[in-house]
C-alpha cells in the first residue's frame, strides 16, 4: 500500500488504512487503472513492457503485432482482404461464364436448323453494320482532321501574306526582333529555317556551278596556252627574227586590248545593273543606290524595317 500513498486522494488512504489486507486489494483494483497490456497497475503509455515489445511484423518497439496497433500489419491485412474480394469476385464471373457457355451450348444444340441459319445471318448483319459505322467514323474523323489541318494551313496564308505586305520578303528575320507577343514567333521561326536552307542549298549549287566553270576555263586556258605555244614555236622557225618581235609585239597589244575590253564589259554591266535597279526601284531605294551604290532589296523593306526599329528602340527607352 504503501507505493500508492503518494497518488491517492485522503479519503481513499483512510479507507485503505482502516480495510484488510483483501480489501485493500479491492479498493485499489476499483481506484486504480490496470495495463491493458500487462495488466499491471499502471496506465499502458507508462507501461514498460509496451515500451521495450517489439513487433513481430514490422520490427519496430512499442507495440505488438496486432492490427490495431501495428499499421504496416493493418495495412497488410487490408491489401490481404481487398486481394480476396476480387479473387472471390473474379471467380464468380468464370463461373457464371462458364455456366452461361454451357448452357448457350446446350441451347444451341436443340435449336432447329432455320433458327440456326437465321441467326446467323442477323449476328452478320449486324457485325456488317458495326463495321460500317465504325469505318464512317474514321472516314468522319479523317475529314474532321483534314478540315482542320485545311483551316490552319489558309490561317498561315492569310497570315503570311499580311506579314509580308507590311515588312517585306523577309518578315521572319524582322519580327524576331519586334515586342514580345505581338507575332506569331513560331510561324516566323517555320520560314526562317525553310529561307536558310533554301540558301545554303542555293549556296551549295552556285558554288558548284563556278567549280564547274572554272574548271572549264581552266582547260580552255591550257588548250589556247598550247595552240599559243605551237604557234610561237612555228613562227619561230619560219619568220626572221624582225618578223618574229614584231608580232610578238602585235600579240601582246592583243591581249592588253582583250583584258581592256573585259573591264569594260564588267564595268558596263555593272552600270547597268545599277541602271535597271534605279529604274525598277522605289525613288527612296534609287536615291540610296545613286548615293552609295549599294542596291538594298526594297522587297524586304529594308529602309522602312529600319526606321521601324530606330522608333521602336526610341519608344523602349521612353518607356525605361
Amino acid at each position: 500500500m504503501s507505493a500508492f500513498q503518494t497518488v491517492l486522494s485522503k479519503t481513499n488512504k483512510r479507507r485503505i488504512q482502516k480495510a484488510t489486507p483483501e480489501q485493500q486489494s479491492l479498493i485499489l483494483s476499483s481506484i486504480v487503472k490496470s495495463c491493458r497490456f500487462c495488466q499491471g497497475l499502471h496506465d499502458v503509455k507508462d507501461c514498460e513492457a509496451l515500451q521495450n515489445t517489439k513487433c513481430k511484423f514490422c520490427g519496430k518497439k512499442g507495440h505488438s503485432a496486432n492490427v490495431r496497433f501495428c499499421e504496416a500489419l493493418a495495412q497488410k491485412v487490408e491489401r490481404d482482404k481487398k486481394e480476396y474480394e476480387k479473387e472471390r469476385e473474379e471467380k464468380k464471373e468464370r463461373e457464371e461464364k462458364k455456366e452461361k457457355i454451357c448452357w448457350s451450348s446446350v441451347v444451341q444444340s436443340n435449336r432447329p436448323s432455320s433458327m440456326v441459319l437465321d441467326l446467323e445471318k442477323a449476328n452478320e448483319e449486324a457485325d456488317r453494320l458495326k463495321k460500317e459505322k465504325q469505318a464512317k467514323n474514321h472516314a468522319d474523323y479523317l475529314a474532321r482532321c483534314e478540315a482542320r489541318k485545311q483551316r490552319q494551313e489558309e490561317h498561315k496564308a492569310r497570315y503570311v501574306a499580311d506579314m509580308l505586305e507590311r515588312f517585306g520578303s523577309r518578315w521572319f528575320n524582322f519580327v524576331k526582333v519586334y515586342r514580345d507577343g505581338e507575332f506569331n514567333t513560331d510561324i516566323a521561326e517555320e520560314y526562317r529555317w525553310k529561307y536558310e536552307r533554301e540558301q545554303e542549298e542555293r549556296e551549295y549549287e552556285r558554288e558548284i556551278e563556278e567549280y564547274r566553270m572554272e574548271q572549264i576555263e581552266k582547260e580552255k586556258e591550257k588548250e589556247r596556252e598550247k595552240e599559243k605555244e605551237k604557234k610561237r614555236e612555228h613562227n619561230k622557225k619560219t619568220m626572221t627574227r624582225q618578223e618574229f618581235n614584231r608580232w610578238e609585239q602585235e600579240e601582246e597589244e592583243k591581249e592588253h586590248d582583250e583584258i581592256d575590253l573585259d573591264l569594260e564589259y564588267w564595268e558596263s554591266q555593272r552600270m547597268s545593273r545599277t541602271g535597271y535597279y534605279e529604274r525598277q526601284a522605289p525613288e527612296e531605294y534609287a536615291q540610296y543606290c545613286f548615293n552609295t551604290g549599294i542596291m538594298l532589296d526594297y522587297r524586304a523593306k529594308e529602309i522602312e524595317n529600319n526606321r521601324l526599329m530606330k522608333a521602336w528602340e526610341k519608344e523602349k527607352q521612353e518607356k525605361k
